[in-house]
């Protein structure tokens, strides 16, 4: 019983490495996104991880996907996420178009049959 007990506890400490692994490895994964976003924000001119200083950019959209002098196009290149979902809806969309053809075409077979 005592060499069970044992494997259990080694068990459990594997487990607990491998899980703060994963957690380490997630909050390092997050810090660098977070730091090249705030890099790519004080590169468009939103903030300034310097002095507070007034740079007179205007934080109103122009209507052109500019927030002062961020693109929004640019922060999207920088992750493609934007690519994934529009993957996913094209996919989407040509899934159901296929479907739709599949029925049409199964229904004009049995309307055939049916003659």
């Amino acid at each position: 019983m005592d060499r069970a007990a044992d494997a259990h506890t080694e068990t459990q400490v594997a487990t607990f490495k491998e899980s703060m692994d994963n957690f380490l490895n997630t909050l390092h994964s997050v810090d660098v996104r977070l730091k090249r976003q705030i890099w790519g924000l004080e590169e468009a001119g939103l903030i300034s991880l310097k002095e507070s200083r007034s740079s007179g950019v205007s934080l109103e959209p122009n209507g052109v996907g500019d927030i002062g002098s961020l693109d929004v196009g640019w922060l999207n290149s920088r992750s493609n996420k934007v690519d994934r979902e529009m993957e996913a809806e094209l996919w989407s969309t040509m899934r159901a178009t296929v479907e739709r053809l599949s029925q049409n075409d199964s229904g004009r077979r049995e309307a055939g049959a049916e003659k």
